[in-house]
């Protein structure tokens, strides 16, 4: 099979009409059975669920607005010329004509955690583009990275402290979340699914996030590093509805 189990719930008007899950959330080195309250790496659903919320959180405060330009929205940064008149919803909207991916965490890997972040983004900053901004679509890690740059100038919070104080704390039920690499090992890797092994790192990833730009990072990222079950998502989704 494809995956070894998964968690299906079906809602309607807020109400859940169906929680299920089926097969198993570990099979290495022993099998143990998926539930419903199974953690998983919830991957580039951060960019919906925490990034892109966070934005229209601004938005609503009149602290950002969409059509501002790269040039606008980090005014202490020199941004290439190809990328000054970038906006915000370009970024959103993964029309920005930059590329959709990259490795960066190849070379990141050899800085100081603390370095990595500002490195990343100036690799992105030189990154020639795939496009002229605004011409076509190309579903873009590189343009979530910048837009939780953007937040953070923003905002003056990282996108972890933004979205646990600002957003998902007010919604009234459990949330996804990030998974820090620094807060220590999880409490109870029972609770999580496994995404699969990882080569690079030598291990079966439970708890740690995927994306290995996002792991370089801290397990903290723009594009990727939540962690939710069904209802955990599903109370995001209330919310926006």
């Amino acid at each position: 099979g494809v995956f070894p189990g998964a968690v299906l719930l079906v809602a309607r008007q807020q109400k859940t009409l169906f929680c299920e899950a089926v097969g198993n959330g570990t099979v290495i080195p022993a099998p143990r059975l998926m539930t419903s309250q199974t953690r998983f790496d919830l991957a580039s659903l951060t960019k919906p669920l925490a990034t892109a919320l966070t934005v229209l959180c601004l938005v609503s405060q009149e602290k950002l607005q969409l059509d501002d330009s790269l040039a606008e929205l980090l005014p202490s940064t020199n941004i290439p010329q190809d990328k000054k008149e970038i906006t915000l919803r370009q970024l959103l909207c993964h029309c920005s004509g930059l590329p959709a991916w990259k490795p960066y965490y190849l070379s990141l890997e050899t800085l100081p955690l603390k370095d990595r972040r500002a490195s990343l983004r100036q690799m992105i900053l030189e990154e020639p583009l795939d496009s002229s901004p605004g011409t076509t679509t190309t579903y873009s890690d590189l343009g979530f990275l910048l837009i939780e740059w953007i937040l953070e100038q923003t905002s003056g919070q990282n996108l972890h402290h933004f979205t646990r104080q600002n957003l998902f704390g007010h919604f009234g039920c459990a949330t996804p979340a990030f998974l820090p690499l620094d807060r220590g090992s999880v409490q109870d890797p029972d609770e999580f699914a496994d995404t699969e092994y990882c080569s690079w790192r030598g291990i079966t990833l439970s708890g740690q996030v995927h994306d290995e730009n996002a792991y370089v990072l801290g397990g903290v990222a723009g594009h990727s590093g939540l962690f939710g079950t069904a209802s955990e998502v599903k109370c995001v989704l209330d919310a926006i509805l």
